[in-house]
């Protein structure tokens, strides 16, 4: 009976400590678990040209290597046409802002004259006052500033991550390509 006991003890101890384990093991890996995903996603999805690349060179790590610098030429375009685009755009939207606030003596008295107008439209409309409206949509403008400057300090400050995880998840595609086939032959 005593033994009994004592086994009963030792299981539920050893049934908590593997709890514990795997509870810090997922701790651990939480962080890298979203690049590793990503890497998975990739491998699956450039599978078909590594393994074009390994008929062609003969060798998997080439192959893996070689499919790597074509996704990362392929994102780097994709990221620099973007920038392109926001670029062109933001030179277009300034462009336009200082043509339409140069007439009114610059950019505060160019946007009170355009709330002034909007408040008292909107003032007529739905019996406020225009001056409550303009003071209430200034306050939101100020508050929408702030909010977007934070999230772009935020995004800045992100940056650093941002490249750990872009280089966690190109190192482990690299693996993934690699030794796919192996990996996959172990789960089973």
């Amino acid at each position: 009976m005593a033994d009994g006991k004592e086994r009963t003890k030792r299981l539920v101890f050893l049934l908590i400590a593997t709890a514990i384990a795997f509870f810090l093991c997922y701790w651990i890996a939480r962080p890298f678990a979203q690049p590793i995903l990503m890497a998975a996603i990739l491998a699956i999805l450039f599978h078909p040209l590594f393994s074009r690349l390994r008929e062609v060179t003969g060798n998997r790590n080439w192959a893996a290597f070689l499919s790597l610098m074509i996704l990362f030429v392929v994102l780097a375009g994709v990221i620099a046409l973007m920038a392109f685009a926001i670029e062109r755009e933001v030179v277009g939207t300034y462009a336009w802002f200082k043509g339409n606030t140069a007439a009114r003596d610059g950019w505060t008295a160019a946007f009170s004259g355009w709330t002034d107008k909007a408040a008292g439209w909107i003032g007529l409309r739905i019996g406020i006052s225009p001056d409550v409206i303009r003071d209430a949509a200034l306050t939101r403008l100020d508050q929408a500033s702030t909010a977007i400057l934070k999230q772009a300090g935020n995004f800045l400050a992100s940056i650093g991550t941002i490249t750990v995880s872009v280089v966690l998840t190109f190192f482990t595609l690299f693996f993934f390509l690699r030794d796919g086939r192996q990996l996959v032959d172990r789960i089973a």
